[in-house]
């Protein structure tokens, strides 16, 4: 899972340590070439451990110890394995101590404690050591507040404590550290390469499987190949596709599985990555083989290990995985034997189980030891189901021998159970009952602690849904809150728009009432002015011509001796003084009607449209239950309201004829005037109208308290509807 992070040589190094360096591949270059020609065998893999005991500086040791690895795997010699695996932490470590003293309080020390830690925490006996680096690298990356090297340190505490199998605590440290990756989008490991977030994922997926927690699986694939998308990297998205398609496997979803396996065929051809090619094979053949479609998944099979059969000695699955091709072939025979074995083909099965047999037998590195158990147990298995209960007790006990020094309890249950099988098919019932009590003792075991392991998914995925709830319950908090200040902040708005819109109703209202008062107050003040106007003109300027008159009159016995020219200037002069005093009652009329204000409204309106007549046009006019004499200011008003409506007739209708209805009802008065004229637009009219127009009738009707409406069109005559209110809320003033 970290092998891309495990024994990194370190270059940081002072002069004299350079120094140190060049001499160190000078002796290594002679020890090359004295060893060029030695044979491939077990002397040469310690005579290469020998040489890079004594070998410094340690990065040089580290050359000959890389060297010397794949010899010792390609010759099955587990003392130089183990050898290499106890020196070479030793070197990493030694080097480690030589180059960190000469490093400053920097970024790259932080980093490079990280990758001391990693490289050494895969051996047991420098893993203190190695929590120790892990401790220092997190006290400066925090003391110098660098996010990513804070990051990588609390990635590190992870592996330490996934190494000491405490998974709650490493699932911790890995989600804090995917949480921080993400916020900064440090995606690329400590060289720059392999996406670090992968690795972060893939180590929280590691625990979730173990936990069976596959809603959290599922989500930590969706991320990564989220985050695949983002860099476009089609091997990584091929990975996180190739994830999902196997969590659906483990629930047994096989069609679902289906899907994306072939999805990550498709990707794996795309990019030319055989490897991938033949693990999607693999996956799409599990997920037949769980629907029982056996022929199927054998031929998917076979298409894995066609490839497998191809390959090199080994080869990258992606950034960070290598495989090998004894491990993947041995491992696909072993699904084809247990494809056979549950088809019931017992013979094909067994046939294809010693294949494997045969492979793990012939090299050392073909896989783990908890792989290897179970190609033992399922040989015996077969054998036991074809009743060759000799073959299967030896396979059988084999198996479960490895399986006992390696503490894999799924094993031990598995040969357990096979062996009470073959015990009891050789009627060896006393032996058959201890395997068969032991296995019933150990599955109770395992489904206990599988259940204690469920639980704790379960528990773990509680936690993270009651974190959600919790955020959501914060999150719908805020936005209600939110929500409840913007609604506020509206209300305030709209009540203060309202106390805006209040104020201007009020403030417009005290102006019209003012301009009510106004006009009220020019009003009567004209009519009052007309009044005395015409009353002097009456009394003052009347009675002087009527005076003038009289005298000239008085020659009137003289005229004989007038000549003809002083006859006719007499008689001139005494027709001016006529047309004089016939003008005067006109203005005066017209300033304020004398029969107004003697006889009332009736009498004056009856009076006007008689004269009016007279011009050609009629004027019918009617008066309804007006029998008593109005206040004298609203007869003025009406009378001036109907002068100037009729007027606009006669000067601009083009009418004929005019009905003109005045109706007293108990609290209004109604006005119509009503003409068969060509019409007009009040808008047009009333915004060209000056002085009497139609506005001054308006402002006459609104002074009164009146309402006034006007049905009107081109061509078809006009009428106009005044009410006037009686009930004392005028705006007379008397």
């Amino acid at each position: 899972m970290r092998g891309g992070l495990l024994y990194l040589c370190f270059f940081i190094i002072s002069f004299s340590a350079f120094a140190q360096h060049r001499q160190g591949q000078k002796t290594y270059a002679q020890f090359k070439k004295e060893t060029k020609n030695l044979k491939e065998d077990t002397n040469k893999v310690l005579r290469y451990l020998e040489f890079a005991k004594t070998l410094e500086p340690p990065d040089s040791a580290m050359a000959v110890i890389d060297a010397a690895g794949p010899l010792a795997n390609k010759l099955n010699y587990q003392k130089g394995i183990n050898l290499i695996n106890y020196l070479k932490p030793q070197k990493i470590y030694a080097q480690f101590k030589r180059e960190s003293k000469y490093l400053k309080e920097d970024t790259n020390k932080a980093l490079f404690y990280v990758s001391a830690a990693d490289s050494l925490l895969g051996a047991p006996q420098f893993r203190d050591t190695a929590r120790i680096i892990e401790i220092k690298a997190k006290e400066l990356a925090y003391k110098l507040n660098y996010l990513r090297g804070i990051e990588l340190s609390i990635r590190s505490e992870g592996f330490h404590a996934e190494a000491n199998m405490n998974l709650p605590v490493a699932l911790r440290y890995y989600r804090e550290a995917v949480k921080m990756a993400e916020s900064h989008k440090s995606y690329l490991d400590i060289h720059g390469k392999y996406p670090e977030i992968y690795a972060l994922y893939n180590s929280c997926l590691n625990i979730y499987y173990y936990q069976a927690d596959y809603p959290n699986a599922m989500d930590v694939s969706q991320k990564g190949l989220s985050v695949a998308g983002q860099l476009n990297d089609k091997e990584g998205q091929a990975h996180y596709i190739d994830q999902i398609g196997f969590i659906y496997q483990k629930q047994d979803k096989a069609d679902e599985s289906i899907k994306y396996y072939t999805q990550y065929l498709m990707l794996a051809n795309e990019i030319h990555n055989r490897m991938m090619v033949a693990d999607a094979c693999n996956g799409i053949a599990d997920d037949y083989l769980l629907k029982r479609a056996y022929n199927t998944s054998i031929a998917y099979f076979f298409k894995a290990l066609n490839i497998y059969e191809k390959m090199h000695d080994g080869e990258r699955l992606d950034g960070q995985r290598l495989v090998y091709k004894p491990d993947r072939i041995a491992y696909t025979l072993f699904k084809i034997s247990d494809a056979y074995k549950q088809a019931g083909n017992y013979k094909q099965a067994l046939h294809y189980s010693l294949a494997v047999v045969n492979i793990i037998n012939s090299v050392i590195y073909v896989s783990n030891p908890y792989d290897v158990a179970g190609y033992y147990i399922n040989t015996g298995d077969i054998y036991q189901s074809l009743k060759d209960y000799k073959q299967a007790a030896f396979y059988l006990n084999k198996g479960l021998s490895l399986a006992r020094s390696i503490r894999h309890r799924e094993d031990i249950r598995d040969a357990y159970d096979a062996l009470a099988k073959t015990y009891a098919g050789q009627h060896k019932y006393d032996s058959a009952y201890i395997y068969s009590t032991l296995h019933t003792q150990l599955k109770d075991s395992i489904i206990n602690e599988e259940s204690s392991t469920k639980i704790a998914g379960i528990q773990a995925r509680y936690d993270a849904e009651r974190k959600d709830r919790e955020m959501a319950a914060r999150n719908l908090i805020r936005n209600i809150f939110i929500i409840a200040l913007g609604l506020l902040v509206i209300t305030l708005f709209l009540l203060y728009s309202r106390y805006l819109l209040k104020q201007k109703n009020k403030y417009q209202s005290q102006v019209n009432k003012q301009q009510t008062v106004l006009f009220n107050a020019v009003v009567s003040a004209q009519d009052n002015e007309r009044k005395r106007i015409a009353q002097d003109i009456h009394d003052s300027l009347g009675s002087v011509l009527s005076a003038a008159k009289l005298n000239l009159s008085g020659l009137e016995d003289d005229k004989s001796r007038f000549t003809n020219a002083q006859k006719e200037k007499y008689e001139t002069a005494l027709g001016l003084l006529d047309d004089a005093s016939s003008e005067l009652r006109n203005i005066s009329h017209n300033l304020m009607p004398a029969t107004l204000l003697k006889l009332g409204l009736i009498a004056a309106l009856q009076n006007l449209f008689d004269k009016i007549s007279v011009t050609g046009v009629h004027i019918n006019f009617t008066a309804h239950e007006v029998k008593d004499r109005l206040e004298e200011a609203i007869e003025i008003s009406i009378y001036r309201i109907i002068l100037e409506l009729v007027n606009n007739v006669v000067k601009h209708a083009g009418a004929t004829d005019v009905t003109v209805q005045l109706i007293k009802y108990p609290s209004y008065i109604n006005i119509t005037v009503e003409d068969n004229g060509r019409g007009f637009i009040y808008d047009q009219t009333a915004a060209g109208t000056k002085g009497m127009g139609l506005n001054s009738i308006s402002s006459r009707v609104e002074y009164l308290k009146g309402t006034m409406d006007i049905d009107l069109g081109k061509g078809t005559g006009t009428t106009v509807m005044i009410d006037i209110p009686l009930d004392g809320n005028t705006n007379i003033m008397v």
